[in-house]
């Protein structure tokens, strides 16, 4: 019994904790920026390229994630306007274009800014 005991402790201390962040592993050398959503209503995670300095990398995220931020939210309330427009949403075509149109923003802002937006939660 005390064995039993014993290892289901052990799978709850492991089961605890946290997994490595697979966008840190794939990006050592960037450092990492938090920002909240325009709305407040969520955090937007990046990770940079160092530039020459805190200062100039720290405004290329802010930079990068003002465009994020404004590319996906722009892009979210004018296809709502046109689906309520049109009288018509598929929820299946709408997240297809969403995905289609976020990971052309990603692809922007990486280019852009050398900075990669990501959501830790999706991993």
């Amino acid at each position: 019994m005390r064995v039993f005991l014993g290892s289901v402790g052990l799978i709850f201390v492991l089961a605890a904790c946290e997994a490595p962040d697979p966008i840190a592993t794939a990006f050592p050398e960037r450092q990492s920026f938090e920002f909240e959503t325009a709305d407040g209503t969520a955090v937007m995670r990046y990770k940079c390229e160092v530039g020459a300095d805190s200062e100039e990398t720290e405004q290329r995220a802010a930079s990068a994630h003002e465009f994020v931020d404004t590319s996906l939210t722009t892009f979210a309330t004018e296809y709502a306007a046109q689906a309520v427009e049109n009288g018509d949403l598929d929820l299946e075509t709408a997240e297809q274009d969403a995905a289609i149109f976020a990971e052309q923003v990603v692809q922007d802002a990486e280019t852009q800014y050398q900075c990669f937006f990501y959501d830790r939660e999706a991993f």
